[in-house]
């Protein structure tokens, strides 16, 4: 039990009051902007929040609304998880990692916390999403409709695993927090442009993948097969926790160092 506790108060970006009030905020936003869209079931405006872009959205104009709630989720994410890597790599990379055996047993601990901060901050997104649509007396539950709850959530969480990865390593690369923290935002910000302009690639980009409105589940045409997505998102994940490890051995922890 000491031991758990130690492992999660080691990850201190997710008791930091600021970057609390920062994810609250966001959520709240998110709140507001799906109720803004006209919907008055609670579920269906919570599935909407966290659903990313509906192709019924917009017809020959990008729904500008929907991308910016999107990429302001995936943002504050970000900067959660660029703070906690930043401090973790190098300010305590040097002094930690000569506690471990090898580079890989370090390796793999950063990234088994960098999952539980995502896990943190996805639930307590729909968390507080759903607290807030629910002291609304104007918005009802039908929870008939619950069902896509679990699929929006199974997507935007291995997505957001999947760009916390890419930071860790775009950061071990260029050892600056803007630098690698703006690449990943660029990357999810233009394969989505993309993917939502041209339909019938779209299912290819990973701008697209942890959105549920994108899937096949939403749209039987033009979206993404969720078990294909989550599959390659999971062996590019699994391949960067085997390769990462052996460049940090070649360059020692002078590598580790901004």
């Amino acid at each position: 039990m000491k031991s758990v506790l130690s492992y999660l108060s080691s990850l201190k970006c997710i008791w930091d009051f600021r970057m609390l009030s920062v994810n609250l905020l966001s959520f709240f936003v998110l709140a507001v902007s799906a109720l803004t869209r006209g919907h008055i079931d609670g579920i269906s405006m919570l599935a909407q929040a966290i659903g990313g872009v509906r192709i019924a959205d917009y017809s020959d104009s990008l729904p500008m609304i929907p991308i910016a709630a999107w990429l302001f989720l995936i943002s504050v994410y970000l900067l959660n998880a660029a703070v906690f890597i930043e401090n973790e790599v190098s300010v305590m990379g040097v002094y930690v990692i000569p506690r471990y055996s090898s580079y890989r047993k370090w390796w793999m601990n950063k990234a088994s916390q960098l999952f539980v901060l995502t896990v943190c901050f996805s639930a307590s997104c729909i968390a507080c999403i759903f607290v807030l649509l629910r002291v609304l007396p104007s918005v009802q539950f039908n929870w008939n409709d619950a069902n896509e709850l679990p699929f929006s959530y199974l997507l935007l969480l291995t997505h957001m695993v999947f760009l916390g990865t890419l930071l860790l390593c775009s950061f071990l690369l260029t050892h600056s927090r803007m630098l690698s923290f703006l690449s990943v935002i660029a990357l999810e910000g233009s394969t989505m442009l993309v993917g939502i302009s041209q339909k019938t690639i779209g299912c290819f980009l990973p701008g697209m993948w942890g959105m549920y409105l994108r899937s096949s589940y939403s749209d039987d045409l033009n979206g993404f097969k969720p078990a294909a997505v989550i599959a390659v998102q999971l062996v590019v994940i699994g391949v960067i926790l085997v390769l990462f490890p052996v460049l940090l051995r070649k360059k020692g922890t002078a590598a580790l160092i901004s």
